[in-house]
């Protein structure tokens, strides 16, 4: 599977931003993982799907389509920045239930023709 092309330009600029990435008890960073890198892929992709979505549904389901894919690699970061391997475990979790969102509202803008 391609890395996150994006990567090296988005941890220079966030490292610039944030200052220098903190280590964790997992390892060095969230960005380092395949699971936040495909995360954030599918983010960007559901924002280039929903770029020809109808005005009407600007603040109707393609906002609510793009909040939940933004939500699943935010969640995996906020977990992994978490104190404990639950707290991680519980934040995965959220994002497995951002990425049924995905799936239930693509479904629904499938069967819309958006």
């Amino acid at each position: 599977m391609p890395r996150f092309p994006a990567r090296g330009r988005l941890r220079n600029y966030t490292d610039t931003i944030l200052g220098k990435e903190r280590v964790t008890a997992m390892g060095a960073s969230f960005r380092d993982r395949d699971v936040w890198q495909r995360a954030v892929e599918l983010t960007l992709a559901i924002y280039k799907l929903t770029a020809t979505s109808p005005d009407v549904e600007r603040f109707g389901l393609t906002n609510q389509l793009r909040r939940a894919a933004v939500s699943v690699a935010s969640n995996i970061a906020e977990g992994y920045g978490r104190a404990t391997k639950g707290e991680y475990i519980q934040f995965l979790g959220h994002a497995r239930g951002s990425i049924s969102e995905v799936e239930t509202q693509l479904v629904i803008a499938s069967a819309l023709s958006f």
